[in-house]
């Protein structure tokens, strides 16, 4: 589980802030400025495809869902 890496065993939050994926080029600006540094940000090995969602079965979803709900919960993802 990714929730072990910033949540302690009492599942308090060890870190300020969490970016995701889905926001990846906002959250890197965002953690540029609390830092006061700047860089570019390369985009190398990008491919041009759809999420991988739908490529699964109903009962892999389930698996997945059952398997990752504490990080669906602590990361705010839906299950759907």
């Amino acid at each position: 589980m990714q929730s072990n890496y910033v949540y302690d065993v009492d599942n308090n939050l060890l870190v300020d802030f969490i970016g995701k994926l889905e926001n990846f080029e906002q959250d890197v600006n965002q953690i540029k400025k609390r830092l006061g540094i700047d860089f570019p940000l390369l985009h190398l090995n990008t491919t041009n495809h759809n999420s991988n969602n739908s490529m699964l079965s109903l009962s892999a979803k389930d698996l997945i869902t059952e398997l990752w709900a504490i990080d669906f919960n602590n990361f705010d993802y839906s299950v759907n």
